[in-house]
C-alpha cells in the first residue's frame, strides 16, 4: 500500500514540474478554438434556460431546443476525465505555471465535470474560473485543473449575454440589491427551473447583449399570457416602457459591463454596500468611463432594435404601472369595479358574498394573496386577472386592427422554436 502511495505521489510531482513547452498535442487552450454559433435571428422565438443571474439587466442563457445535446456532451467530458482519474493518468493534468489567465481547462464543480477557462491566476495554489457553458463563477484548487482536449473544444460556445427588454429599476438609477427582499432575487424566482419563450426585441453587437421578451410556453396569444417583464415589472414597481419611451441605457447597466462580471472584476454585494458610502470607489477613473456621455453613446450605435409586434401588448400593463401609485389604489380600484359588476348582475346577498370570495381569490392585488409567499401563484393570478379587466371597457372593434398588423403578430401565425 506504501509503494502505491509513493508511486502516485511521484507522479503527481512530475506532472506538475511539466514545462508549458511541454503540453499534449491534442489540447485546446485559446477560448477562441471553441465555435460560436448566433442562434438569433431577427423575428425569431426560441426557448432558453437562464443558467446564471447578476440582475434582471444581466443574466446568462441558453438554448432550451439543444438541451438534450448538452446533456450528452457533458455526460461524455465528465466520463473522460472521471476515467483518467481513476487510471491516475496525468497526461492533461496542469501544473502551477500552467495554470494562466484566459487559458482553457476542465475542472469540477459539485462533483461534475465542465468546461472552464482561468480568469484569475494561481494564488496560494487556487484559481478562479468561469464555466463557460454556465456562466457561473467559482475558485477550485490547482490540482484539479486539466487540459481541455481539442475533441472537447469543437464544441460551440452555447452560452449567451441577455437582459429583460423594456425594463429599468425605478428612477432608472440602480436595483436593490439588499437580500432576501432584493429585485434580482424576485426575478430568479420567476425564472429558477423554467424553460422560458424569448423573442428578440434588441441586440447590442459591442458586447453581443440580448434585449429579451420572455414568456412561459406555450405562447398562443399575448393578452392572456403575461410575459415575465410585465409580471416582474408588476411585482416590483419598476418601469416598463414602449418602444418610442424607453430611456436606455440606465445607470445599472453601465457598470459593472458582461466583461467585468465574467472576470470577476465587480466587488461582491457586501463589499459594494460598503463602497456606496465611500465617494472615492466611485470617482475612479477606471469606473467613471463607464458612466461618460462617450461610452454610453458608443452602447446606442452598437445596439440594433427590432420592430416590436409585442409591443401592444404591454398596454395593460402600462396602465396599471401608471396609474398604481400605491397598492391601497389598486385594491380599492379592483374592489370598485368589483361592486359595479355585481349591481350589474343583480346577484342575490347570498351570491354576492360567493362572488366576493371568488373575486378576492382570482385578484392578485387582494390582501390574501399580497400576502402569499410564492412569486409564481401571484404570477399565474397577474396573468389570468390583471391584464383582462378592463376588457368589458374596450370600445375598439376587432376588425380595426389592420391586416398588416396580423401578417406580422407572431401570435397570429405557428410560432417555430426551432434554432437556426
Amino acid at each position: 500500500m506504501t509503494e502505491i502511495a509513493e508511486k502516485y505521489e511521484q507522479e503527481v510531482e512530475k506532472s506538475e514540474n511539466l514545462e508549458c513547452s511541454d503540453l499534449p498535442s491534442d489540447v485546446s487552450v485559446d477560448i477562441a478554438d471553441i465555435p460560436v454559433i448566433n442562434f438569433f435571428k431577427r423575428h425569431r422565438s426560441m426557448q432558453i434556460f437562464i443558467t446564471e443571474v447578476h440582475s434582471p439587466l444581466k443574466f446568462w442563457f441558453r438554448n432550451a431546443d439543444d438541451d438534450t445535446k448538452i446533456q450528452i456532451f457533458e455526460k461524455k467530458l465528465h466520463d473522460f476525465y472521471r476515467k483518467l482519474m481513476i487510471e491516475r493518468n496525468f497526461t492533461y493534468k496542469m501544473s502551477e505555471n500552467d495554470a494562466i489567465e484566459g487559458r482553457l481547462c476542465a475542472t469540477l464543480f459539485s462533483a461534475t465535470w465542465h468546461r472552464a477557462v482561468i480568469i484569475r491566476g494561481p494564488v496560494d495554489n487556487k484559481v478562479e474560473v468561469m464555466y463557460i457553458d454556465y456562466g457561473t463563477i467559482g475558485t477550485v484548487p490547482v490540482d484539479k485543473l486539466h487540459f481541455l482536449t481539442s475533441k472537447f473544444a469543437k464544441f460551440p460556445y452555447v452560452l449567451m449575454r441577455g437582459r429583460l427588454a423594456l425594463v429599468a429599476p425605478k428612477g432608472n438609477h440602480h436595483w436593490k440589491r439588499n437580500p432576501p427582499k432584493s429585485d434580482t432575487n424576485e426575478f430568479e424566482a420567476f425564472i429558477t427551473g423554467r424553460k422560458l419563450t424569448a423573442f428578440l426585441y434588441a441586440k447590442e453587437k459591442d458586447e453581443n447583449v440580448h434585449h429579451l421578451i420572455l414568456y412561459e410556453p406555450p405562447v398562443k396569444f399575448a393578452k392572456q399570457h403575461a410575459s415575465v417583464n410585465e409580471r416582474f415589472a408588476l411585482m416590483t414597481d419598476c418601469q416598463l416602457f414602449t418602444m418610442d419611451t424607453e430611456e436606455w441605457p440606465c445607470l445599472d447597466e453601465l457598470y459593472p459591463n458582461f466583461d467585468i462580471l465574467e472576470n470577476n472584476q465587480f466587488p461582491t454585494h457586501a463589499k459594494l454596500a460598503e463602497a456606496r458610502n465611500d465617494e472615492s470607489f466611485w470617482q475612479k477613473e477606471e469606473i467613471q468611463r463607464f458612466y461618460s456621455e462617450t461610452y454610453q453613446w458608443n452602447k446606442r450605435l452598437n445596439r440594433v432594435v427590432y420592430s416590436n409586434p409585442l409591443d401592444e401588448c404591454f398596454a395593460e400593463t402600462r396602465k396599471i404601472l401608471a396609474e398604481r401609485k400605491t397598492i391601497d389604489k389598486v385594491v380599492a380600484e379592483l374592489k370598485g369595479q368589483t361592486i359595479q359588476k355585481r349591481t350589474k348582475n343583480n346577484f342575490s346577498s347570498k351570491s354576492n358574498k360567493k362572488y366576493d370570495r371568488e373575486e378576492n381569490n382570482n385578484n392578485p392585488f387582494s390582501t390574501k394573496n399580497l400576502k402569499k409567499s410564492s412569486v409564481g401563484h401571484r404570477g399565474k393570478l397577474i396573468r389570468k386577472y390583471v391584464l383582462k379587466i378592463d376588457d368589458e371597457k374596450s370600445e375598439a372593434p376587432e376588425d380595426t386592427v389592420s391586416q398588416s398588423h396580423i401578417s406580422t403578430n407572431p401570435f397570429k401565425a405557428k410560432i417555430d422554436f426551432g434554432s437556426d
